[in-house]
C-alpha cells in the first residue's frame, strides 16, 4: 500500500503495544505490517522491542526493511502502586526511568499507534501505560488491529472504561472484539474493525528455499505429494491440552490415506520453545520439522503450496488464507474459533478431533480444496479492502 500520493510533511509515528522483538512469528508480522504501512511515506518511526531479548533478530529485521526507524529498549507494565507503573519484578526505580524513556520516545510525535496484538486482557497495563502517557503529552494515540482477551477482573475492567474512552478512535480485529468492548463500556462510535494487520502482508514471490531447508528435505516440498502444515503453540494457556496422541493419530491417517507429507512449523523461537514441544511428535521421513526462523512474508509464500494447515496458532492461519490455503483451527482461545468464523472454517478443541466428525472435515478439505481457496480468497480480499479504507482514514486524519 502506498500513500506518497498525498500532500504532507514527514511526520514522526511511535508503533507501540505489540512486545517487538519476543521472537514470536505473529508479532514480527503486526511489525512488518505497519512498517509497510506507516512506513510508505519514508515519515519517521519510533518502536519499541522488549529489553530481555539480547538476540538482534528485531534490529537486523527492521533496518532490512526501512532506514528511516528508530529502536529502542524497555519494558512492560504491570498495575500502577503509589501512583507508579511497575515493571514485571515490581522494581519501583527502574519502573520509574522506563517509565520517563517511554515518555522521551513519544513526545512530540504526531501519532501513536498502539497495535495490534491482543493487549486488552486482565493484565492491560501496557496499554493503559500508553494511553495515560499519550494523553500527558498531548500526543494524539489510536488503537489498531486490536485483539481482546475475556476480561474477568473488574478492576481491569474500571481502568479500561477509563483509559479507552479517552480515546477517539479504536480499530479492532472483528466485529467480536469489537462486541466484548461494547460489553465493558466502551462507547460504540469510537470502535471500527480494521482486522489484523497481518491481513496487509503479501508472499514473498522471490523466497529462495534453498536458504530454509536442508537439501533432503527441498525435495519433499518440491514434490507433488499432498502437504500438510501443522503448528502447535507451546504457551502455557494451551500446552496441557494439547493432545499428542491424537495429533499423531491424524499424521498416520493422513499418510497412509492421502500419502501426504506433514511439515511442522514453530511460529515462537524464544528458547526454541514450540520447536522442543514439537519434537514429541513422531518424526520421520514424512514428518519434517522445520528448525529454521521464516520471517513472515516468506512463511506466506511457503504455505502457498500447501493443500491444508492443521494450527492452534492465530497468525498461522491468517499467513495460510492469505494465499487461499485452508485451514482447520485448532481452538486454544476465542479468537482461533473467531478468525475461522469470518473465514466461514470450522474449528475444534483438542479434545474434539478425535472425533468422527473431526476426520470427516479432514477429508472434505482436502477433497474441496480447490473451491475452498477459491471462498478464501473472496473473503481476505474483502477484509484487505476494509483494512486498506481504514489506513487511508487514518493517514487523512492524523498524518494528512
Amino acid at each position: 500500500m502506498e500513500y506518497e500520493n498525498i500532500n504532507y510533511k514527514m511526520k514522526k509515528i511511535f508503533l507501540g503495544g505489540c512486545p517487538f522483538g519476543d521472537e514470536n512469528l505473529g508479532d514480527d508480522a503486526i511489525l512488518s505490517s505497519l512498517l509497510n504501512t506507516f512506513g510508505s511515506r519514508k515519515d519517521e518511526l519510533t518502536i519499541c522491542k522488549i529489553d530481555y531479548n539480547n538476540n538482534d533478530y528485531i534490529n537486523e529485521y527492521v533496518n532490512k526493511k526501512r532506514l528511516n526507524t528508530k529502536i529502542y529498549p524497555n519494558k512492560f507494565y504491570s498495575p500502577p502502586i503509589f501512583g507508579f507503573s511497575i515493571n514485571g519484578r515490581r522494581n519501583p526505580i527502574k519502573a520509574f526511568f522506563n517509565y520517563q524513556l517511554d515518555k522521551r520516545q513519544i513526545k512530540s510525535k504526531d501519532l501513536l499507534i498502539c497495535g495490534g496484538g491482543t493487549l486488552i486482557t486482565d493484565l492491560p497495563w501496557q496499554i493503559i501505560k500508553l494511553v495515560n502517557i499519550s494523553k500527558k503529552l498531548n500526543v494524539p494515540i489510536i488503537l489498531f488491529g486490536m485483539g481482546m482477551a475475556e476480561i474477568k477482573d473488574y478492576n481491569s475492567i474500571k481502568f479500561l472504561q477509563k483509559s479507552l474512552n479517552k480515546l477517539e478512535d479504536i480499530y479492532v480485529r472483528d466485529l467480536f472484539v469489537k462486541s466484548k468492548l461494547l460489553a465493558i463500556g466502551i462507547n460504540e462510535e469510537k470502535i471500527k474493525v480494521c482486522y489484523d494487520p497481518a491481513i496487509a502482508l503479501m508472499p514473498n514471490a522471490t523466497l529462495n528455499i534453498n536458504n530454509l531447508f536442508e537439501k533432503n528435505e527441498i525435495e519433499p516440498y518440491e514434490n507433488d505429494r499432498i502437504k500438510i502444515a501443522i503448528s502447535l503453540s507451546s504457551e502455557s494457556d494451551i500446552k496441557k491440552e494439547t493432545d499428542f496422541n491424537a495429533i499423531n493419530s491424524i499424521i498416520k491417517y493422513l499418510i497412509n490415506k492421502y500419502n501426504a507429507i506433514i511439515f511442522l512449523i514453530p511460529t515462537s523461537h524464544y528458547k526454541h520453545c514450540d520447536t522442543l514441544f514439537m519434537s514429541k511428535l513422531s518424526i520421520n521421513s514424512n514428518v519434517i520439522l522445520i528448525k529454521k526462523r521464516f520471517e513472515p512474508e516468506d512463511l506466506i509464500q511457503f504455505l502457498s503450496k500447501f493443500h491444508l494447515v492443521l494450527s492452534s496458532r492465530l497468525h498461522l492461519n491468517i499467513f495460510s488464507s492469505i494465499v487461499g490455503t485452508p485451514f482447520i483451527g485448532l481452538i486454544r482461545n476465542s479468537k482461533i474459533s473467531d478468525f475461522s468464523t469470518l473465514l466461514e472454517l470450522n474449528s475444534y478443541y483438542f479434545n474434539e478431533i478425535g472425533s468422527k466428525a473431526f476426520y470427516t472435515y479432514l477429508d472434505f478439505m482436502i477433497e474441496n480444496n480447490k473451491s475452498i481457496r477459491k471462498k478464501i480468497l473472496n473473503n481476505i480480499e474483502m477484509m484487505r479492502s476494509v483494512h486498506i479504507d481504514c489506513v487511508e482514514e487514518i493517514f487523512k486524519k492524523y498524518l494528512a
